[in-house]
């Protein structure tokens, strides 16, 4: 760590540094805790020059460890706690030759690896200068990281004249981004307080700003999107924000106007950097424009067929373990990132991102980025959140004679004859579109459409193959269909679509589906308000962990509600249907989600609850009388709110899907 690091750490003694867990830590324990690590640091044989892997977060431990290392001269590749599954890769790119843990509270790990004796030419020339080195990683073509290399010094530099600032930062970005680390290196030179909050989701990030005031949030536009949607900003007190700092992906311009009418008193700052140039100081034009230019004097940049490439003097030494080919004779690093000047009324030098150079798409000879699309689409007040990507078409593949066909998708107008089909075989065509599908469950409603798409198709062809396949048999195909719509082969829905009635899913690998007893008298009410939530978003809300305690709750819920269903003991099963673990947090995104659910259970319904990953909602009750109260109560709720919607009340269909007869 460079001196004047160490000094302004010091100078800052008893002010706050650090919030966690409910902890709070000053500038004085930071300095404590960096000496008792480089001491043991030392003790353990840890030399300038030496390679270390640092698994951790933002806890008091893992922030002296990284600067004691600094101020060892040690080469320090931080590791975020979510990335312990690229753990060993990252070890093998780096080359290291220490493995270090650092936990909240607990003694330091460290570990001694086995590593190739030579050198880096990189870490040599670092030794030389005495100077420690920050290795970040990215991903290569091939899905191995990319180790590159700074110079620690080099890159605190840049915050030598800060000034002091009486600011709490909350840091959003991990231990092992470079705009995490910026934020972590801009509180430590500022005499910042920095709020770490346990986990990433917009509940969690609300309640952090809210107990700690926090005024700056640095965030994604992804990140941001996810936090309007959850509605979690009209519960709790945000009113302390002043800055909201984005990045890493172009800010659609409909989202930003949404922010900002959200946080009308918060300035929003759009920032810029990658992992090899570090974060460069920038200019928003407004908070409403996402015109930005850059305001740096370490930082240079030139506009080359539309891509940014950038020069700065904290930029990296260069990889590890991959050639040099984004980065020209003279220095120049290739972004990747494509820019759009700003027209003489926007303002000279300013320029707004557009998207990735890899990411262009061409259709027809026009060439289109997928933001601009996006940016589009989300301008639609019936559209929460999109993604746009392109799709190889067979047939223009195969006009090509330099192209291979293999894997790729053909769109048909028409369902192909017999001779059409063996060519498509024998192309090596993996996927054919034709005709449509007809259904009447929409998209992201929550009630089993991928499901009803994915067990469909497989029954329909069971039946034109003469049913080969028992229900059972077709569940792993209807799973792969599943994975194909929402990114996971599972069970959960495909099961009861296929047998029908009540599953319970033991395993999946090999599977193994439990059928279980309908009784007689359950009715089911589903309410579908007509608005989207993205299953992504869905399950981005859910918290990583569950205590011991919430999870003993739960299973004991599910075996009593089991026992039920064999028993037709509906009160048992009115006390068994709680959610103690998805509900607190999915119920955020749906509108009025706890009037709905008082209303519902009030008219007699035996529970409530959110069906699948929501919007959609469902009442189980006894008989048609009390489905018929339940259905007109939530009807009620849901009618001033303005929002289009459908109710549904049914049996429990014991038998599963089935061919209509022709009407």
């Amino acid at each position: 760590m460079t001196h004047w690091l160490n000094e302004r750490i010091l100078s800052f003694a008893e002010k706050p540094f650090l919030s966690l867990k409910g902890n709070q830590y000053t500038y004085s324990d930071l300095a404590k805790a960096t000496q008792e690590a480089k001491e043991i640091f030392i003790q353990n044989d840890i030399q300038a020059g030496h390679i270390a892997t640092l698994n951790g977060d933002y806890t008091l431990n893992a922030i002296a460890a990284l600067l004691a290392l600094f101020e060892i001269k040690a080469m320090v590749a931080p590791i975020a706690t979510d990335a312990n599954n690229e753990r060993i890769q990252r070890i093998q790119a780096s080359n290291a030759q220490w493995e270090i843990h650092a936990e909240d509270n607990t003694p330091y790990k460290i570990q001694a690896l086995k590593s190739e004796e030579d050198t880096h030419p990189f870490v040599t020339s670092l030794i030389e200068k005495e100077e420690g080195g920050l290795i970040l990683f990215s991903s290569g073509s091939t899905g191995k990281p990319k180790a590159m290399i700074h110079s620690a010094d080099r890159l605190l530099f840049s915050f030598q004249n800060k000034r002091p600032k009486n600011l709490n930062i909350l840091i959003f970005l991990l231990f092992d981004h470079i705009g995490g680390l910026n934020t972590l290196f801009n509180g430590l030179s500022t005499g910042a307080l920095i709020v770490a909050p346990e986990n990433r989701d917009p509940e969690t990030i609300a309640q952090a700003i809210q107990a700690h005031k926090v005024k700056l949030l640095p965030a994604s536009p992804t990140f941001l999107n996810l936090f309007l949607i959850s509605g979690v900003h009209t519960a709790y007190d945000l009113s302390s924000l002043r800055f909201i700092t984005y990045g890493t992906e172009p800010m659609p311009q409909s989202l930003l106007q949404r922010i900002k009418e959200t946080f009308p008193k918060t300035k929003l700052i759009q920032t810029f950097g990658t992992s090899e140039t570090g974060i460069s100081q920038t200019t928003s034009r407004s908070s409403t424009s996402t015109l930005i230019k850059f305001d740096d004097p370490n930082t240079e940049y030139k506009i080359v067929d539309g891509e940014l490439w950038l020069r700065s003097k904290s930029q990296i030494l260069g990889y590890l373990n991959h050639e040099m080919s984004r980065f020209t004779e003279e220095g120049w690093f290739k972004t990747g990132d494509l820019l759009e000047p700003a027209t003489q009324e926007e303002g000279e030098g300013f320029f707004r991102i557009v998207g990735r150079k890899q990411e262009m798409i061409n259709v027809g000879g026009e060439k289109v980025t997928p933001s601009e699309v996006e940016s589009t689409l989300l301008e639609m007040p019936e559209i929460a959140d999109c993604l746009v990507y392109a799709e190889s078409n067979a047939i223009t593949k195969l006009a090509k004679s330099t192209q291979s066909s293999i894997n790729s998708t053909l769109y048909s107008t028409a369902s192909p004859c017999l001779d059409c089909s063996k060519l498509i075989i024998q192309s090596g065509i993996s996927r054919v579109f034709f005709k449509e599908i007809y259904k009447k469950i929409k998209a992201g409603s929550g009630i089993g459409s991928s499901a009803a798409s994915a067990a469909g198709a497989v029954f329909a062809l069971n039946e034109l193959l003469d049913r080969p396949l028992s229900p059972h048999q077709l569940i792993p195909y209807a799973m792969a269909g599943e994975k194909i719509s929402s990114g996971t082969a599972h069970a959960d829905n495909v099961a009861p679509v296929l047998l029908g009635g009540f599953t319970l899913v033991r395993s999946i690998d090999p599977v193994d589906v439990i059928q279980l007893p309908s009784p007689k008298e359950l009715k089911v009410v589903v309410l579908h308000p007509k608005i989207e939530l993205k299953t992504l978003h869905a399950r981005e809300i859910l918290k990583k962990n569950v205590t011991l305690e919430k999870a003993i709750h739960q299973w004991a819920n599910l075996g009593a509600f089991i026992s039920a269903l064999y028993r037709e003991d509906y009160r048992l099963m009115a006390r068994s249907l709680v959610d103690q673990i998805v509900e607190p947090m999915r119920s955020l995104l749906i509108p009025e989600f706890e009037s709905l659910k008082s209303a519902a259970l009030q008219s007699g319904a035996l529970g409530f609850g959110i069906s699948g990953s929501g919007p959609s909602v469902f009442a189980l009750t006894r008989g048609n009388q009390d489905a018929q109260k339940v259905a007109d109560s939530i009807k009620n709720v849901i009618e001033p709110l303005s929002i289009e919607y459908e109710i549904h009340s049914s049996i429990i269909n014991p038998n599963g899907i089935k061919i209509l007869p022709n009407s």
